[in-house]
């Protein structure tokens, strides 16, 4: 049920065993059926490894490293990244009211709330309402009466980041996920990342509690697959890709300018914290030290920013020391029968032994 991969010194074996000891500890227990893990320090690869089988059938095939995770929630750092993107080519600016860009959000709840406020969860919406079965799903969050006054408190929610992605998309006129593919994805290199995969890869992804091949998520998957909220399905080398390329705007060295998915400014846009003290901090699409949804554990550098996924998932980037963390699960296979605490501890305790890979 394991593959290993190749030989390490004495130090590293001591890590890389606590890793996949880890790892490992989540199939026996049941937490999930299949794991992938990817370390990067200074754009080399310490660590990767792969647990378990994609579904819990005694004859389901192993993960490998390249299987596909329903990312779920990281598809929202995937819609700020063509935010930022609009943004950079002067289609919009962060602190537009949703009534200067939307004409159908003047006269709602919604209608001064500004793009900032929607990309670092204090737009005052609630964190969630089942908007799928409505006949206009977007009118339905736009008319959702606020629970907060905009930019006050701070609510993590995925209605905010289903209009970001509407947003985006009328800004572009394209779909969510063709712009997905044409901007990041392949641009990047992205070969196994995408919205609704087609039948030839399903015999790769590993197994949730929705069909296979269909996003977990209901509003997701209600709303066709594509959405800004959920719907990505991705791997760990992909994922990979886009923090190796944060990493390089962040430190002006983009490289090939076609594989240059956002300007050093915009890209601090992701890595900083956009929200006033007092509040959670995150950025313009990504969790940011000290909120609470970051599980960036104890030795990762403050300066860390990363995002989660209810299904499971885990991408954290740490710009002070250059270390890229992947941790990838099926955990809502098994969710009824475990609230997910064990997942959301064994991420920290995956960061930590991460972050023993730090040299300086």
């Amino acid at each position: 049920m394991v593959v290993k991969r190749g030989a390490k010194n004495t130090v590293q074996r001591t890590k890389t065993e606590s890793l996949e000891e880890l790892m490992n500890r989540g199939i026996e227990r049941s937490l999930y059926s299949a794991a992938v893990g990817l370390v990067m320090c200074n754009s080399q690869e310490v660590f990767s490894y792969a647990a378990g089988t994609l579904s819990d059938d005694l004859n389901s095939p192993l993960a490998t490293i390249t299987t596909i995770f329903d990312a779920a929630s990281i598809t929202k750092p995937i819609t700020a990244l063509l935010l930022l993107q609009c943004v950079q080519n002067g289609l919009l600016h962060l602190e537009q009211p949703l009534m200067a860009i939307l004409p159908e959000a003047v006269d709602t709840p919604t209608a001064r709330v500004t793009i900032r406020q929607l990309a670092t969860h204090t737009s005052g919406l609630p964190a969630w309402k089942a908007v799928h079965h409505a006949s206009n799903p977007i009118a339905a969050i736009l008319t959702t009466q606020l629970e907060a006054v905009p930019g006050e408190q701070y609510c993590y929610s995925d209605l905010g980041y289903i209009l970001l992605g509407y947003i985006v998309e009328r800004m572009c006129s394209t779909a969510l996920d063709n712009l997905a593919h044409d901007k990041i994805f392949k641009p990047l290199g992205m070969q196994d990342s995408t919205f609704n995969p087609s039948h030839e890869l399903h015999s790769r992804i590993a197994s949730t509690t929705a069909p296979k091949g269909k996003v977990h998520d209901p509003n997701a998957r209600g709303l066709g697959g594509v959405a800004g909220h959920a719907g990505l399905f991705t791997t760990a080398g992909d994922l990979a890709l886009i923090a190796t390329a944060l990493l390089g705007a962040l430190g002006g060295t983009t490289g090939d300018p076609e594989r240059q998915v956002l300007c050093t400014s915009a890209a601090r846009l992701a890595a900083t914290r956009q929200t006033n003290e007092g509040l959670s901090a995150h950025t313009i699409g990504w969790f940011a030290w000290p909120n609470g949804y970051l599980p960036k554990a104890d030795l990762l550098s403050t300066q860390t920013f990363g995002h989660t996924g209810f299904t499971g998932t885990m991408l954290l980037i740490d710009p002070r020391s250059n270390t890229i963390v992947v941790f990838l699960t099926n955990r809502v296979l098994f969710e009824n029968n475990n609230d997910g605490s064990e997942v959301l501890t064994m991420r920290r305790l995956f960061a930590n032994v991460a972050g023993s890979f730090v040299k300086s």
